[in-house]
């Protein structure tokens, strides 16, 4: 691996531009509790003492969020300096160790430039780190793991505008970044990795690079037309009480929220009055008002094929909501260490729609692994007055089960009521199970074939037409290391195929 440059004698920096500052974000943290060095990262708090332990006894993401600096921007002047140089005088350059992993490298240069510095010794180390990241960058990850290091580079480049080096940062990261963009970003504006919160950390990424940068990047329209899209697409994936759906890896204590990346955005003159339901290459549907019913389907593939880190076995899943009310919700990301946790999460029967015999719908291993994945065919939406229906095939089963096994799933939804039928055709005898994932907050009173459920002041009944009603525990995770415990409804059909699994859910 490449070495570190001599260290520089004097260097000259820029303030960034205040639109900047809008990207600033820990919901975990706070100042008084850092001067003491207690840190919560991912559900977990630790003491590391002061000086801090900048290689406590934790999970790697953990070591990875300490060197973020995300909480930054908490501290005042003095407190951001006296932590800078901490973490200077533990972590001398060593691509061994986390501290100089290329992805903390490149948020923790974002987060210093962010805050600035007048000390010459901090401003030598973060040159440092941005030529380190610039002869390191992960081009052998790619996807927004190479967005960041770009970002970075060009956050570098403006604060230390006019040296060589920076120079050579921007345009590295200017070359990332439009060769990528073109890449990673789909034309209905889906990030390709199809996880609403990597997609809301990329769109974050592109909006710092413009902020930063704002003469130079007024070339390149495609930039603002990227912007746009995606803050379509976010809209798209964002539920009515402002917090993300929760498709593939999505938690709701990383992202910035939809709300301030729309806020940034504007502050820059960018803005969308277009509002849009359809993302088919994203492989994302969205129906309904704020008077009733909700429905966003995940159809889309499992993600690029040579990068499925971030996807679940999730075909054919949705959330719903009434009003502001979540009822449907999926499982959301518990940890990313492989293990137990991180296995249910990305399994089928994490998620609203079909198994057969407990198989997942593609080969899940290890923690960012895929093995064999199948794609949604002849997936459709049609509207007619206020009804609007979505019609999916899924037929993986068929080579991942045997037996020809064939899933088509509709979804209608009129406002007042959401019906789903499940078909499943094939040979053999199956189990087949179709499971409705609660909101933690929805109570359930389960009848023989219907059951009564309650929310925020909300009454909905859940009726089922075909197939046998059955209640199991499960689990949702809104934020990284949070469980709550949650009710599943499973409505089943155990023995020879073909058969049908319908059920509706309707405003009493």
């Amino acid at each position: 691996a490449a070495t570190l440059m001599s260290r520089p004698r004097r260097l000259s920096w820029s303030k960034l531009p205040d639109e900047f500052l809008w990207s600033s974000y820990d919901p975990d943290n706070n100042a008084s509790l850092i001067e003491t060095g207690v840190f919560s990262f991912l559900g977990e708090t630790r003491m590391l003492g002061r000086p801090l332990n900048w290689n406590p006894d934790a999970p790697v993401l953990w070591k990875f969020n300490l060197h973020y600096f995300n909480y930054l921007h908490l501290l005042d002047p003095n407190g951001r300096d006296r932590i800078r140089k901490e973490w200077m005088s533990a972590n001398p350059a060593s691509v061994r160790s986390v501290a100089w992993h290329p992805y903390p490298t490149s948020l923790r240069i974002v987060n210093w430039c962010r805050s600035g510095s007048s000390d010459a010794d901090i401003n030598a180390s973060l040159a440092r780190q941005a030529d380190y990241l610039y002869r390191n960058c992960e081009t052998h990850l790619l996807g927004n793991h190479l967005l960041e290091n770009a970002r970075a580079l060009l956050v570098a480049g403006a604060y230390f505008k006019g040296t060589p080096s920076a120079n050579k940062w921007t345009n590295r990261g200017l070359l990332i970044l439009l060769k990528q963009i073109d890449e990673q970003v789909l034309a209905d504006g889906a990030h390709f990795e199809r996880s609403p919160m990597y997609h809301a950390i990329v769109l974050v990424g592109l909006l710092d690079a413009v902020a930063t940068h704002r003469e130079d990047l007024a070339r390149y329209p495609v930039l603002s037309d990227t912007i746009r899209k995606m803050l379509q697409f976010l809209a798209g994936v964002t539920r009515p009480d402002g917090t993300l759906a929760q498709f593939n890896d999505c938690s709701n204590s990383v992202a910035l929220p939809t709300r301030r990346i729309t806020e940034y955005a504007q502050s820059m003159g960018f803005t969308t009055n277009e509002v849009r339901s359809e993302f088919p290459e994203g492989g994302y549907y969205r129906t309904g008002s704020g008077d009733g019913f909700q429905v966003i389907v995940d159809a889309g593939d499992i993600g690029p094929d040579y990068l499925p880190a971030h996807a679940h076995a999730d075909i054919f899943s949705y959330e719903c909501y009434l009003r502001e009310t979540p009822l449907v919700v999926d499982t959301g990301v518990y940890e990313y260490a492989e293990g137990n946790a991180r296995r249910f999460d990305r399994s089928t029967r994490a998620h609203s729609t079909v198994t057969v015999d407990g198989i997942d719908q593609a080969e899940m291993w290890s923690s960012f692994r895929v093995g064999r994945r199948f794609r949604p065919k002849n997936v459709r939406v049609s509207r007619s007055g206020k009804g609007w229906s979505f019609h999916g095939v899924f037929d993986g089963y068929g080579r991942l089960v045997g037996d020809d096994i064939r899933h088509v799933r509709e979804i209608m939804n009129t406002g007042r009521e959401v019906s789903v039928s499940d078909v499943v055709s094939g040979f053999g005898s199956h189990l087949v199970s179709s499971r409705i994932t609660l909101h933690p907050d929805v109570q359930v009173v389960a009848h023989e074939t219907r059951a009564e459920l309650t929310a925020c002041g909300e009454s909905i009944r859940f009726e089922v037409q075909e197939g046998v009603l059955r209640l199991e525990n499960g689990m949702y995770s809104s934020r990284f290391g949070e469980r709550r415990n949650r009710t599943v409804l499973v409505v089943e059909h155990d023995g020879p195929l073909p058969c049908a699994l319908r059920y509706t859910l309707s405003v009493k």
